[in-house]
C-alpha cells in the first residue's frame, strides 16, 4: 500500500479521502468505518441494512494515470498481507453483500466509465446493462491472469490463484458481470478540490462555520490517524468531533406551529430580509429563533445580537459563509431608543448591502415602532418593499393550542388549565403570558379566578411597581429600597444587613417592617434562602427598582443615605451591587443636586479599598464623563491612565482583594508576593477543572481566580477552553479580567466566543490588555480574524476612556522589556513589520481621539515612537498619516499650552520620512503658518537644516514666512539667521544681512541691526526661557558665543544681561573649559568690581537667581571673587537678600558652604537663629534620658523653624529610630521639613516675558 503526501496543507491523501468517506457516510445510522482493517483494504466501511449489513472495501489510489481495465484488474486482484488467496475479487464473490470502491485522481478511460459513480450504493442492473461489458470480460480475464510475475513464490501462487479465477470466470462470465455492479470508482477527485468539498459539506450540512472549517478538518484528519494505528471504527470520533464544533443552536424548547410560519420562512428564504413585529408577549423572540434554527440545520450559522452595527458586521462579512442573524428589539426594549430613528436608516442601509447567502430577522414591539413612523397603519411601516408580520395571537383556538402545550410540558392542573381555556375565547393570553402563567409556582395559582390568574399573567414589571407604590406603605417601600439597591436577580442580602441598613435609613417599627417582609414574601415576590433574602424572580426585582426610580424629592434622599451606609460598610459585596445601579437611578432622576450627590459617591468609590467596586464604578463614571466638572474628568482620566492596583499592593480577605495601600514596596515585599500566588500542578489542574465545568457549592474564589491567571494554558479541547476562560471574564475584578483578556487575544484569538467576550467588556483596563494581546499576537491571525479585530480597534481606539488605558502602550510602544511593551523576542523581522504596521494603523486614531484638556502624552516617547516606526514601516502614505495626526494632536495641545521640544519635533519626522514633496508640502505649510511662534520656529530650524531634500516649492514657502510681516517676524528671522551652514537663499533676503555674512563672526555684534543682533542672541542663548526650551535644530552656538564672550565685557552694550545670563549659565554648569574660564573669571571680577552699583545689582541677581533654581560646581568661586570685591557697607544688603532664598538654595548642597564658601557660609548662618537654637540643643541634650530628649525636642520645633535642610534632617538622624520618636514628634519633624521643601520660589526679574511672540493657547 502506498501513502502519497500532497497539498498545500499535508494531508495524506488516503486518509483525507478517508474523512471524505466518513462525511458522505454520516448520516447513514450505525455505519461503522474501519481504517486500515487487518487483512483489508485501505478502509471498511459497513452500512446496516434491511436484513443484515453491507460492506464497502475502500481503494485509494492517489496515481493520475488514465484508468482502464488493466488498472482495475490489478486493484480487484489485491491480496492480504502475505497472502496468496482472497483477494478482492474473490471476497466480493464470495459475499453478495460485499462492494468495493476505488477512490483515485485519475480518470476512466471509456471502458471502465460505467464503474464511475459518486454515491455509495450498487450500479443500476436495468436492461441487463452491466459496468463490464460483456465483450470486455474476456479483455479484463486476460489482464487478470497476469498481475503477477513470477519474481518471489509469493507471487507465483498469487498469479496461479488469479489464472484458476480466469478461467473460471471464462466459463461463468454472467456471474463476472453481476460481481461488476457491486464494483465502484470515485474518479478525479483533486486533493485540493476535495480538501474545499469537505470543509463545503462541514459548513452546509453540519452547520460548523466557514472560519473553523479550515481546522475541524485537520482534527477529523487527525482522527482517522489516529483510527488506522489502532485499525478501529472512526465514526464515533466523527460524529464527536462535528457535534462539539457545530454552530450554537438557535432554538429550543416547545414549540406550537401557526400559520405565519410557512410565509416567515418563504419570505425569509426568498427576500433574505424578515421583520417581525406585534404586542409584547407574543412571541416574536420565539418565532424568529425557530425560524433561524431551521435555517441553520440547512448550512446556516446562526447569530442573534441587540445592537445594530453588530448586525451590519454579522451580515456583510466578506467571507461565503452562509448566515442568518436575528436582530432583537433594535429600536429600544420596553421604550424608544435615543437613537432609533438612525438604527431606522442604519437598517434600511443593511438590508441592501447584505448579499443573497445572509438572511436577517428583526423584531421589535408594534408600538414602538408606530411611535417611531408617526404611521397608525402597519402598512406604512414598511422597510424599503419589506412589510411586517403581525404575530399577535388573535386566534382563541390557536391561543388555546399553545396554553395546552405549556400545560403539558409543565404539568399544570386541570383545574387552571380548564379556567384559562374556557376565558380564551374572551380573553386572548399571548403566549408569553401564556407561559409566564404556565410555569408560576401551582400553589400561587389554586383557588383563584380566571381573572385574577389571567391578570397574573398580564402583570409586568412596571405594573407591579406601580401597584406596590400605590399602597402607600412606608416599611413595604423602605424594604423595596434597600432589596433593590443592594441585591440583584441572583444574588441576595443577608438579613442582619437588611435590617441593619433599614434602622439607619430611619425604621420606625420593626414589626411593620417585618410584615412587610411577609407580604413580599407570602405573595412569592422573595424568599429567604441559605441566609439570604432574594427576589424570587427578575420581574419582581424590576419591579422593586420601578419603587426606586420613581421615589419622590424627599424619599429618594434614603438612596443617597444608603450609599453612604454601605460605603462607610467592610461589606463591599453589598456596596457592589449597589453602585451597579448607580447607573439606573442617575438617568430616573432628573435632578442636578441627586445627580451631584450620586457622583460625589462614585468618586469615593473610585477610591474603595475594594477592586471589585472601583471597577464597577468606573464604567458609569465614563459613560458620564461629559457631565462631568474639568476637575472630575481630570480625576477620572488620570485614574485610568495609572492602571489597575496589582501585585503586592493587595490583601486577600475571604478570597477577595483589598487594596491595602498605594506607597512603593521593597524587594521583599515584592519576594513574599510571588510565593503567594504560586500553585501546585494539583493545585492549578484542581481550579481549572472547576472553572471549566463549575458547580454550585463548588465555586473557584476571587483569590483562586487571580492565582490562576499565571498558570493559564491551552487544553487541547476547544470547548474546554471556552468554557473555563468564559468564566474567568465573568469575575468583578479588572485585575483578573485583564490577565485572561491579554491570554485570549495573545493565544486564542481565533475563538469569536472568547474574543467577543473580552472586545465587549466595559472596564479600560479589560480593553487595554486585550489590544495588548491583539498586537501580540497579530502576525499569526487569520484575514478574517484580522478584518474583524480590525473593526473592534477602530472603534475602541476612538474613546477617551480607551486612551487614557492605552495611553503608554501606543505612545511608548519602542520602549521594551516592560510590562507593558510587546514581548519583541523570538520575532522575526517580518513579523515586526506587521506588528509595526499596526500600530501605524491605529494610531493615528488613538491621537487624534484623546481628550488633550485631561489627557498628556509622554512627548520624548512620542517623538521617539514615531521616528523609531520609520524603519519597519516603509510606506510613504502611511508615514504621512502618522505626520498628520501627529500635526492634529499638536494644534490641539497648543490651544491648552506649549508642548515640549520631543512633542514638537514633527518637522524633522515629515520632511526626513515623507519623502513625497507634493504629499508632504500641504500640511509642512500649515507647519510654518501656524499662529504659534514655538511650533513656526522649530519646524523653520528643521526646514533650514534639511534644505537640500526640500523641493523649490518647499524652499519659496519658506522664503515667504521670512518675508512675511507675522507679528513674530523678528524672532522667525532671528532664528534663521542663527543656524549652521544658513542658506544662500535666506541670506540673499536681505542685502544688509547678506552684507555682513561674509565679515569675520567677531565683527557682526557691530554690524548688524542692534535689535536684530539681540534676537539673535536671545535664540542662541535660550533666553528668555521659551526660545532655549522649545528645542531649535542646528544652532550656530560655536560662533555666536564668540560675540557673546565680547558683549560680556561691555555692560554699556544692550545686549549685555543676555550675554551676563549666558555666561553664568555656562560657569554654574561647568561647561567653559580652562582658556574660557580664565577669561570669565577674569572678565567677572572685573564687572563685580565696576564702579556702577546697578552693574554689582545685575550681576548679583544673575547669580543668586541661578544658584537659586540651578547651583553647580563652580557657583563658589563666583560668590567669592563678588563678596571680596564688594564694599562692607553693602554686604548685609546683599545676605539679606540670600536669605529670602536660603530654604532653596539648601536643597542643592549637603552645607550651604559649599556654595558660598566658609567665611560667606558662615556669615549667612549666624543669620539663622532658629537653625541655631536647634543644632545647639541637640548638643545638649545628648546625654539625656531618652524620653527627656524627646520631649524637650518637641519644644524646641514647637518654637523654633528651621530654614536649612541640612537642619531638620540632622535632627531626623538623631532620632531616626522609631523607639526614639514620639508621634508628635515624627509629625514636627515632617512638618518642619515640608516647609522647607514647599518654600516658594520667588520669581526673578530677570525671567522676562518674551515680546512679540505668539502663543496659541493665550490667543
Amino acid at each position: 500500500m502506498t501513502v502519497e503526501v500532497a497539498g498545500p496543507k499535508g494531508y495524506e491523501y488516503q486518509y483525507l479521502m478517508t474523512v471524505y468517506v466518513a462525511l458522505k457516510a454520516y448520516d447513514i445510522a450505525e455505519s461503522q468505518l474501519i481504517v486500515e482493517k487487518k487483512g483489508g483494504e485501505d478502509a471498511e466501511l459497513i452500512i446496516p441494512v434491511e436484513g443484515g449489513i453491507n460492506i464497502i472495501e475502500v481503494q485509494v489510489k492517489s496515481e493520475e494515470s488514465p484508468l482502464n481495465l488493466n488498472s482495475l484488474a490489478k486493484w480487484m486482484a489485491h491480496f492480504p498481507d502475505a497472502s496468496a488467496v482472497g483477494n478482492l475479487l474473490s471476497r466480493l464473490e464470495g459475499d453478495p453483500k460485499r462492494y468495493a470502491l476505488f477512490i483515485a485522481k485519475g480518470r476512466c478511460t471509456d471502458e471502465t466509465l460505467l464503474f464511475t459513480t459518486k454515491e455509495l450504493i450498487q450500479h443500476s442492473t436495468k436492461s441487463l446493462h452491466y459496468p463490464l461489458h460483456k465483450d470486455k470480460v474476456d479483455i479484463f480475464l486476460g489482464f487478470l491472469s497476469n498481475c503477477f510475475g513470477e519474481n518471489s513464490d509469493l507471487n507465483k501462487k498469487r498469479r496461479e490463484f488469479c489464472q484458476g479465477q480466469s478461467k473460471m470466470y471464462g466459463k461463468s462470465k454472467r456471474s463476472l458481470q453481476a460481481i461488476s455492479t457491486r464494483i465502484l470508482v470515485w474518479e478525479q477527485l483533486n486533493q485540493v478540490e476535495i480538501e474545499e468539498e469537505i470543509k463545503n459539506l462541514l459548513h452546509i450540512n453540519h452547520s460548523i462555520p466557514q472560519a473553523k472549517c479550515e481546522s475541524v478538518l485537520r482534527i477529523l484528519y487527525n482522527s482517522v490517524t489516529k483510527a488506522r494505528d489502532e485499525r478501529r471504527d472512526v465514526m464515533p470520533d466523527i460524529r464527536k468531533i462535528i457535534s462539539e464544533h457545530i454552530s450554537q443552536r438557535m432554538f429550543t424548547g416547545t414549540h406550537t406551529e401557526r400559520r405565519e410560519i410557512a410565509s416567515c420562512k418563504q419570505a425569509l428564504k426568498e427576500q433574505h430580509v424578515l421583520l417581525l413585529t406585534g404586542v409584547s408577549f407574543c412571541g416574536k423572540t420565539h418565532t424568529a429563533e425557530y425560524i433561524a434554527e431551521t435555517f441553520r440545520n440547512e448550512g446556516y450559522i446562526g447569530f442573534k445580537v441587540s445592537d445594530i452595527d453588530k448586525a451590519s458586521r454579522i451580515l456583510t462579512d466578506m467571507s461565503t459563509e452562509n448566515r442568518v442573524c436575528i436582530l432583537e428589539d433594535p429600536f429600544g426594549a420596553t421604550e424608544l431608543e435615543k437613537d432609533s430613528a438612525e438604527v431606522w436608516s442604519k437598517l434600511n442601509s443593511l438590508i441592501t448591502k447584505s448579499g443573497e447567502h445572509r438572511k436577517l430577522i428583526v423584531t421589535s414591539r408594534s408600538d414602538l415602532i408606530q411611535m417611531l413612523t408617526k404611521e397608525n397603519h402597519m402598512s406604512k411601516w414598511k422597510i424599503q418593499n419589506h412589510t411586517w408580520f403581525d404575530l399577535t395571537v388573535t386566534d382563541p383556538g390557536l391561543a388555546n393550542l399553545i396554553w395546552e402545550q405549556y400545560c403539558e410540558v409543565n404539568g399544570v392542573s386541570d383545574e387552571i388549565r380548564l379556567k384559562i381555556a374556557k376565558g380564551l375565547d374572551v380573553s386572548i393570553l399571548q403566549p408569553g403570558q401564556l407561559r409566564h402563567l404556565a410555569f408560576i409556582d401551582s400553589s400561587e395559582l389554586h383557588n383563584k379566578s380566571r381573572e385574577a390568574l389571567e391578570q397574573m399573567a398580564k402583570a409586568d414589571s412596571n405594573q407591579l411597581g406601580l401597584a406596590l407604590m400605590n399602597k402607600g406603605n412606608l416599611e413595604l417601600n423602605l424594604l423595596l429600597l434597600v432589596l433593590g439597591m443592594s441585591t440583584s436577580p441572583t444574588k441576595g442580602l443577608p438579613e442582619k444587613v437588611l435590617f441593619q441598613f433599614a434602622k439607619e435609613l430611619g425604621l420606625d417599627s420593626t414589626e411593620l417592617f417585618e410584615q412587610a417582609i411577609e407580604y413580599l414574601e407570602t405573595h412569592g415576590y422573595i424568599s429567604f434562602k441559605n441566609d439570604l433574602w432574594q427576589f424570587t424572580h427578575p420581574t419582581y426585582f424590576e419591579a422593586a427598582l420601578f419603587v426606586i426610580e420613581h421615589l419622590g424629592r424627599y424619599k429618594r434622599n434614603n438612596i443617597t443615605k444608603l450609599i453612604d451606609i454601605s460605603v462607610s460598610s467592610i461589606d463591599s459585596y453589598t456596596l457592589l451591587n449597589i453602585v451597579r445601579k448607580f447607573e439606573r437611578i442617575y438617568i430616573a432622576h432628573n435632578n442636578d443636586e441627586f445627580k451631584k450627590l450620586i457622583m460625589d459617591q462614585a468618586f469615593i468609590c473610585l477610591k474603595h479599598s475594594s477592586p471589585a467596586v472601583r471597577d464597577a464604578v468606573l464604567p458609569f463614571m465614563i459613560s458620564r464623563m461629559s457631565e462631568l466638572t474639568y476637575e472630575g474628568q481630570k480625576l477620572l482620566m488620570d485614574h485610568i491612565q495609572s492602571g489597575y492596583t496589582d501585585g503586592p499592593h493587595l490583601d486577600w480577605i475571604n478570597g477577595r482583594p483589598v487594596i491595602k495601600g498605594q506607597d512603593g514596596y521593597s524587594l521583599v515585599d515584592f519576594a513574599r508576593f510571588q510565593l503567594s500566588i504560586q500553585l501546585s500542578k494539583q493545585q492549578s489542574e484542581d481550579i481549572l477543572k472547576k472553572l471549566a465545568y463549575p458547580e454550585p457549592n463548588n465555586f473557584v474564589h476571587s483569590e483562586e481566580a487571580y492565582k490562576i491567571c499565571e498558570y493559564l494554558i491551552i487544553f487541547p479541547n476547544k470547548e474546554t477552553n471556552i468554557r473555563y476562560l468564559q468564566q474567568l471574564m465573568t469575575y468583578d475584578e479588572a485585575i483578573i479580567r485583564s490577565k485572561v483578556a491579554f491570554f485570549i487575544m495573545k493565544n486564542l484569538a481565533e475563538i469569536k466566543e472568547l474574543t467577543e467576550v473580552v472586545l465587549q467588556d466595559r472596564h479600560p483596563f479589560v480593553v487595554k490588555s486585550a489590544i495588548h494581546g491583539c498586537f501580540q499576537a497579530w502576525p499569526y491571525l487569520s484575514t478574517e480574524t484580522r478584518e474583524e479585530l480590525s473593526i473592534n480597534l477602530h472603534i475602541a481606539f476612538q474613546k477617551p476612556d480607551i486612551c487614557a488605558a492605552t495611553n503608554n502602550f501606543m505612545v511608548r510602544f519602542s520602549k521594551e522589556h516592560t510590562s507593558d511593551s510587546i514581548d519583541w523576542q523570538g520575532i522575526d523581522k517580518a513579523d515586526r513589520v506587521k506588528i509595526w504596521e499596526l500600530w501605524a494603523e491605529f494610531f493615528p486614531i488613538f491621537l487624534n481621539s484623546i481628550p488633550i484638556m485631561f489627557l498628556d502624552v509622554d512627548q520624548p516617547y512620542l517623538f521617539d515612537t514615531i521616528i523609531k516606526s520609520a524603519k519597519y514601516i516603509d510606506n510613504t502614505k502611511i508615514k504621512f498619516s502618522l505626520a498628520e495626526a501627529w500635526f492634529n494632536w499638536l494644534e490641539r495641545y497648543l490651544i491648552k499650552s506649549v508642548p515640549q521640544d520631543y512633542g514638537l519635533g514633527i518637522t524633522e519626522y515629515l520632511i526626513s520620512q515623507v519623502s513625497d514633496p507634493i504629499l508632504r508640502r500641504p500640511l509642512g505649510r500649515k507647519l510654518l503658518n501656524m499662529d504659534d511662534s514655538s511650533l513656526v520656529t522649530v519646524s523653520l530650524s528643521e526646514y533650514i537644516y534639511y534644505w537640500d531634500l526640500l523641493s523649490d516649492e518647499e524652499k519659496n514657502d519658506v522664503l515667504e514666512l521670512l518675508q512675511s510681516k507675522r507679528y513674530d517676524s523678528r524672532w522667525i528671522r532671528a532664528v534663521a539667521l542663527t543656524r549652521k551652514n544658513i542658506p544662500k537663499e535666506i541670506l540673499n533676503l536681505d542685502s544688509k544681512v547678506e552684507n555682513i555674512s561674509h565679515q569675520p563672526i567677531e565683527r557682526w555684534s557691530d554690524s548688524l541691526p542692534t535689535s536684530l543682533l539681540s534676537d539673535c542672541l536671545a535664540v542662541v542663548t535660550g533666553y528668555p526661557f521659551i526660545l532655549g526650551s522649545i528645542g531649535l535644530v542646528e544652532t550656530d552656538v560655536e560662533n555666536w558665543r564668540k560675540i557673546l564672550f565680547q558683549i560680556v565685557k561691555n555692560p554699556n552694550h544692550s545686549s549685555f544681561n543676555i550675554a551676563l545670563d549666558y555666561i553664568i549659565r555656562q560657569v554654574i554648569n561647568d561647561r567653559l573649559n580652562e582658556d574660557e574660564m580664565d577669561i570669565i573669571e577674569r572678565t567677572w571680577t572685573s564687572l563685580c568690581n565696576h564702579s556702577d552699583l546697578a552693574v554689582r545689582n545685575t550681576c548679583f541677581q544673575r547669580l543668586l537667581e541661578k544658584t537659586v533654581n540651578v547651583n553647580g560646581p563652580n557657583s563658589k568661586r563666583f560668590w567669592t571673587i563678588f563678596f571680596e570685591a564688594t564694599p562692607k557697607e553693602e554686604k548685609e544688603k546683599y545676605i539679606q537678600q540670600i536669605l529670602k532664598y536660603i530654604e532653596r538654595i539648601s536643597q542643592n548642597c549637603r552645607q550651604i558652604e559649599e556654595v558660598f564658601g566658609e567665611v560667606l557660609g558662615y556669615e549667612i548662618f549666624t543669620h539663622l537663629l532658629d537653625d541655631i537654637v536647634i543644632l545647639n540643643s541637640i548638643d545638649i541634650i545628648k546625654g539625656l534620658p531618652i524620653e527627656e530628649r524627646m520631649k524637650f525636642m518637641e519644644e524646641i520645633l514647637v518654637q523654633n523653624k528651621p530654614r536649612l535642610f541640612q537642619t531638620i534632617n540632622f535632627v531626623k538622624s538623631n532620632f531616626d529610630s522609631s523607639a526614639e520618636q514620639t508621634s508628635r514628634l515624627r509629625e514636627l519633624i515632617k512638618e518642619r521639613r515640608d516647609e522647607i521643601l514647599n518654600a516658594q520660589r520667588i520669581d526673578f526679574q530677570s525671567d522676562l516675558e518674551i515680546e512679540n511672540w505668539i502663543f496659541k493657547h493665550r490667543n
